[in-house]
């Protein structure tokens, strides 16, 4: 009797513990695209980018990948500055006439992060 009241038990907690699930920790991704005012098709590789706001202890820095994107996680929500600048420093194999052209190019924008969602945003250099 003792045995299958301890199998009842035993079903019934596994039961339970395969219907409950981890929550998710929810917060917001920026997605940073960099890009050229002149050609809005044409992003940026590998521009500086600052994301950060003012009083405030959120200063990232980082750089965009080879195809002009940036991305960082938040916790929480809230609008940000996002500013970009060209890179002089490309690896030797992304150096072109055009890409040695865009040095000392420079933009800025906002960004709104929402809980849960991830905001995508282009920054237009000129």
């Amino acid at each position: 009797m003792k045995r299958k009241i301890f199998i009842f038990l035993a079903m019934i907690t596994s039961l339970l513990l395969s219907f409950s699930s981890c929550e998710k920790e929810e917060g917001c991704n920026a997605v940073i695209t960099v890009k050229l005012l002149r050609d809005t098709t044409q992003v940026v590789p590998y521009a500086n980018i600052r994301i950060w706001q003012i009083n405030s202890d959120i200063n990232i820095l980082g750089q965009a990948d080879a195809k002009g994107r940036f991305e960082h996680f938040f916790k929480n929500e809230a609008i940000l500055n996002v500013t970009a600048s060209s890179n002089l420093y490309l690896p030797i194999d992304t150096l072109d006439a055009d890409t040695m052209n865009n040095d000392g190019l420079y933009g800025e924008t906002t960004i709104r992060l929402k809980k849960g969602t991830t905001v995508t945003k282009s920054v237009f250099i000129d």
